[in-house]
């Protein structure tokens, strides 16, 4: 690099353009699911008709992006940008399976069951539309994926 900068004076090397694409991209992705959770959001309060069932829905989201991490920090791999988009699609299919558990129990809460037996209920009458949906999913983003 010193005979190239003696030879050309004028000209500027920088060594850190990917990085900062990088970083250009992580904050148009996080800028991006903030809109869009706070779109979601509005929808589900539209759909369920309340303030706090949307706010359940959207509340799994941090367990799946811990469940990522840590699954990371298993297999020892870097979080990438590639992790990153995963991460945002995990968000989907965790919501996704949310809003069937949510809706079922509201429905149950309104056939007069407590909230536990509510849960409960739901839970093992959901268990297999939750499962299927899930792999569905990630069978259609399998290809991407790979």
């Amino acid at each position: 690099m010193p005979q190239l900068a003696a030879q050309f004076p004028n000209v500027n090397v920088r060594w850190r353009a990917q990085q900062e694409q990088t970083d250009e991209s992580m904050w148009s992705i996080i800028l991006g699911f903030v809109l869009v959770i706070g779109a979601m959001y509005l929808l589900l309060t539209i759909e369920f008709k309340s303030c706090i069932q949307p706010f359940l829905v959207l509340s799994i989201i941090p367990f799946g992006f811990i469940g990522a991490i840590a699954g990371h920090l298993w297999m020892q791999l870097p979080l990438t940008l590639f992790s990153i988009y995963g991460l945002i699609a995990l968000s989907g299919i965790v919501v996704n399976d949310s809003i069937v558990l949510i809706d079922f129990i509201s429905m149950r809460l309104r056939d007069g069951l407590s909230i536990e037996e509510a849960i409960l209920d739901a839970g093992r009458r959901r268990i297999r539309p939750v499962v299927l949906t899930s792999v569905t999913t990630i069978a259609g983003v399998l290809p991407i994926l790979l």
